[in-house]
């Protein structure tokens, strides 16, 4: 007899349950009630039957019945992905003690390749003994499968629910499970992805504290005109123009004199760029001082004297400037990884008052310049052309910096490419003004950056003054016009609208 409470069995002799207490109540015919659900039998794993199976396997059931009905001992899905087709079935306890069988294996197959020295048995061995745990996968799969589905089919089917309730969690239980492996196969990935990205923002955010704590100081100046607005604010109102000086100074002599001088004319909102080289034996009145080239500015007063110098000459507004030596120009390049330019001509110069490492002696062809070897391309002007060809070669330099850097450089990089090459120059820029000024250049199109020499050849005269050989302007005026000309006929090509 039955408990009309739990169910649980009875003795004939028994008055209480001996598991809930409950009193047994007589019946007219029998003496106790039988309970209206006696508990579910415990079936055996070999009583399933093949619906419930089919149920439990979803896709491809009657793949798996058609095996287990022939004894089929080979499972190629799970020998090809192994770990992975246990996590797809759900099988996770198989999975879980294959990766530890997988491991301890893997640990015993280290060990004897350690102790076989001889290569070729080493490439024998290995495949066999890598592919030992799959074939033992692909052989147990349909038995494991099978007890699996049986053993959870009859957990199932022991309780007292409803066949239809049993049923549905027959088929809850089994069936696949594409979302976990997919999970398992792709998030190494994206947490090495993560990782590398949080790696990266750290690096970015180290690089700027590093940086803006080492920029240098900007000069005194006037404010600067509304119409060359800093760089941030400049991208909807116009140009803004940047001096670019190359000073002589050396471990040898002192600064004597500027031996390049570039004015950078810059359109945020066209991504256009001209340079504007201004010949260093320019004669010139320095504000202030004497006349004198502009090449000597720098050593005559400082960059406010040097600025105000170059916009007197080019009627431009030239806030900002950019300072390197002979020294910060080799670190420079070699920061940049150096430099591929073609050298038209073979060129030798020695000066025998100077230090050997500023001889000169490039051979013609293209090649790739390392900083000592650029810092000769630019400084030789002892050929017919003398300075105009040297003018002429710096900007091929810059044209090839430019390429390097637009071509090779990413937005990430800027960070730690800016804390690397700050120290070989002086500035008045902000660091925020630095990382616009690196953000924009990575918009240029190289082949579209323009250069013109200052000033023309139609424009100048050679004097000598002192005994010493100068290049005077003829017509300042039209100088200034001409740069602005040259200014408007750019940004025409390129923007019409903004004229």
């Amino acid at each position: 007899m039955y408990c009309t409470n739990c169910g649980s069995f009875i003795q004939d002799n028994q008055r209480f349950c001996g598991k809930c207490g409950e009193p047994v109540k007589p019946n007219s015919q029998t003496g106790y009630i039988r309970p209206s659900n006696p508990p579910a039998p415990n079936l055996a794993e070999n009583t399933i039957s093949d619906k419930d199976l089919a149920l439990f396997v979803g896709k491809k059931s009657a793949l798996y019945l058609n095996k287990w009905k022939n004894n089929s001992e080979w499972n190629w899905p799970a020998f090809l992905f192994d770990f992975y087709w246990m996590l797809y079935r759900k099988m996770y306890l198989y999975a879980l003690l294959s990766v530890l069988i997988v491991s301890a294996w893997s640990m015993f197959v280290a060990l004897l390749i350690s102790v076989i020295t001889p290569l070729y048995v080493n490439i024998i061995l290995i495949p066999v003994l890598i592919l030992i745990p799959k074939i033992a996968t692909g052989v147990l799969a349909n038995k494991l499968y099978l007890h699996h589905a049986k053993r959870k089919i009859a957990g199932l089917r022991s309780n007292r629910l409803e066949e239809k309730v049993q049923d549905n969690l027959i088929i809850m239980k089994g069936g696949t499970n594409i979302v976990l492996v997919l999970l398992i196969m792709i998030g190494p990935y994206l947490l090495g992805f993560l990782l590398v990205a949080l790696i990266y923002y750290f690096n970015f955010t180290k690089s700027l504290d590093s940086a803006s704590s080492t920029t240098y100081p900007p000069i005194a100046m006037q404010t600067p005109d509304p119409q060359t607005a800093s760089p941030p604010e400049a991208q909807n109102i116009g140009t803004f123009n940047v001096l670019l000086l190359g000073g002589d100074a050396r471990k040898s002599a002192p600064l004597s004199s500027s031996d390049s001088m570039i004015v950078a004319s810059i359109a945020p909102a066209t991504n256009q760029v001209h340079l504007f080289s201004i010949l260093r034996d320019t004669y010139v009145d320095m504000p202030g001082i004497y006349q004198g080239t502009i090449g000597e500015a720098i050593a005559a007063g400082d960059f406010d004297l040097t600025i105000q110098t170059a916009e007197n000459l080019t009627g431009l507004s030239i806030p900002y400037y950019l300072y390197t030596d002979f020294d910060g120009f080799v670190n420079l390049i070699d920061k940049l990884g150096g430099i591929d330019l073609e050298v038209e001509k073979d060129m030798d110069y020695v000066d025998f008052h100077d230090l050997p490492e500023y001889d000169i002696q490039l051979e013609e062809g293209y090649q790739h310049l390392d900083g000592a070897a650029a810092l000769q391309y630019v400084r030789f002007r002892h050929d017919a052309m003398g300075d105009f060809a040297r003018v002429e070669r710096q900007q091929n330099l810059l044209h090839a910096l430019a390429q390097k850097i637009i071509t090779n450089t990413t937005i990430m990089d800027l960070p730690g490419i800016i804390n690397a090459i700050k120290p070989c120059f002086q500035t008045n820029f902000s660091l925020d003004d630095l990382l616009y000024l690196a953000q924009f250049s990575l918009k240029i199109d190289p082949d579209s950056i323009s250069s013109t020499q200052l000033p023309p050849m139609d424009n100048l005269q050679q004097q000598s003054v002192n005994g010493k050989s100068v290049l005077e302007v003829i017509a300042p005026e039209e100088l200034q016009t001409y740069v602005k000309t040259i200014l408007e006929t750019v940004l025409e090509e390129v923007y019409p609208e903004s004229i």
